[in-house]
């Protein structure tokens, strides 16, 4: 950043990695999102979002918290199957 721009503050920084593919970034804005932490308001959906781009990769926290919605109905439809198909690979690792 040049010097007369402004910091950005975690959130804007932590979207941004996300959405620049950061996995670390999915998971924080996952749970931030799930649980209304660090001052962001509890929003489902944008939990469901950010767990689910960090399982695309492959990220076997981010695949059983993904299972864990799907099965609760959470940020989701509710989907036992889907849920069983991440913990199933989640098993295989």
């Amino acid at each position: 950043r040049k010097p007369d721009e402004p910091q950005e503050n975690f959130l804007d920084r932590m979207t941004r990695l996300a959405e620049e593919g950061d996995v670390d970034a999915c998971l924080t804005l996952g749970y931030m999102y799930l649980y209304g932490e660090n001052g962001v308001t509890r929003d489902e959906e944008k939990a469901f979002r950010y767990y689910s781009m960090a399982a695309s990769q492959e990220d076997m926290i981010a695949v059983n918290n993904l299972g864990s919605l799907y099965y609760s109905g959470i940020g989701t439809e509710k989907n036992v199957n889907k849920a069983e198909i991440g913990r199933a690979s989640c098993r295989e690792r």
